[in-house]
């Protein structure tokens, strides 16, 4: 009889809770590989760092990716790997992919901290002229990292936006009313041009 209100990650069985307030991960998926993809100019190789596979955030925003590039058939990937969302896997395997010679535009990261290994490694590199770097979450280093020019874009969850909304569900619970058994908030592109905002 104790209402339950679920915030960002998802139940194995969601109707165990009375709301689940978060995001669609494909949702962030989409928006991240259409900014990267727009900002290559719709042609070109492009490399996926992928979360622990099987994770609904990989898959989720995995499956944005595909779904953008149904659009841009110029666009080829070149590699795509997990790095379990670490910084040192994902520059690890981006110092890999870099030493092939192939010529990458973008390596785009299902989170921030594996974004933040493959900028490392391409900074090593010396090609943040050529190659253009994504992720997701806006962590202080991603947002610190927007803000100096280096990684192209981060996408927010919206997390204080799901918190204030996961209050609200739960307010609306003790008054005896009723809620959506799913409330979804919007994701954020952050560039250089609104991190500002987010800092």
């Amino acid at each position: 009889g104790i209402p339950v209100v679920v915030v960002n990650q998802k139940l194995g069985d969601p109707s165990a809770a009375d709301s689940f307030v978060g995001v669609e991960n494909f949702d962030g998926g989409v928006l991240e590989m259409q900014t990267a993809a727009e900002d290559i100019g719709g042609s070109g190789n492009v490399a996926f760092l992928l979360g622990p596979l099987g994770s609904d955030a990989q898959i989720g925003r995995t499956e944005g990716y595909y779904e953008v590039l149904e659009s841009y058939p110029d666009i080829t990937v070149a590699f795509e790997q997990t790095a379990n969302w670490t910084t040192d896997e994902a520059l690890a395997l981006t110092e890999n992919w870099l030493q092939t010679g192939t010529e990458l535009k973008a390596i785009v990261a299902n989170n921030d901290g594996m974004a933040m290994g493959a900028l490392k490694a391409v900074e090593d590199a010396q090609m943040l002229d050529t190659i253009k770097v994504y992720g997701l979450d806006a962590t202080p280093d991603a947002l610190a990292a927007v803000k100096a020019g280096t990684l192209t874009a981060t996408i927010s969850q919206n997390t204080s936006v799901q918190g204030a909304t996961a209050m609200e569900t739960v307010y609306k619970l003790a008054q005896g009313e009723e809620v959506d058994a799913e409330i979804l908030v919007d994701f954020v592109l952050i560039t250089i041009d609104n991190v500002d905002e987010f800092l």
